[in-house]
């Protein structure tokens, strides 16, 4: 008889053993556990997070091209309105030269840098991105009484 209490003893001390072992991992695996210790889930995947500030979200705003027209009526438009990073891109639409600028008429130094330093022949083109803010005037550098402006904001 001692030789079946000796069995059932090791059985109900395994039986115990495997039940504390089962326990202790659901416990240490419950993300309630976790966060009633502070730690953080080892099987739970962080979140990421979407920036949702101004500062943050203007940085992810990808820079555009706009588009100015030489025609015979001068710059169409005459006026735009853009973003600090964005780039204004002029199309020769006439049976002219042109040649956009930077003001004043000839020297071309309110915005250093901007001038095509050439004349344009119908269907060219000539870019330029803005990376400073303000209004800035502009002419065709061939017949200066052509003019516009280019706003750039933050």
């Amino acid at each position: 008889m001692g030789n079946k209490t000796n069995w059932v003893a090791i059985i109900i001390i395994i039986l115990v053993v495997a039940g504390i072992a089962v326990w202790a991992i659901m416990f240490l695996e419950s993300p309630a556990s976790t966060e009633m210790s502070g730690g953080s889930p080892s099987q739970t995947p962080a979140v990421p997070t979407i920036p949702t500030s101004p500062v943050a979200s203007s940085s992810l705003l990808v820079p555009k091209t706009w588009t100015a027209e030489y025609t015979s009526s001068g710059f169409v438009p005459a006026a735009i309105t853009i973003k600090k990073g964005d780039t204004v891109t002029w199309v020769n639409k006439e049976s002219v030269f042109v040649w956009p600028a930077s003001d004043p008429h000839p020297t071309h130094t309110v915005y250093p840098g901007f001038d095509a330093k050439r004349a344009l022949a119908t269907g060219e083109t000539y870019s330029f991105t803005f990376d400073k803010i303000g209004t800035w005037g502009y002419h065709d550098h061939t017949n200066s009484a052509a003019k516009g402006t280019v706003t750039v904001t933050p």
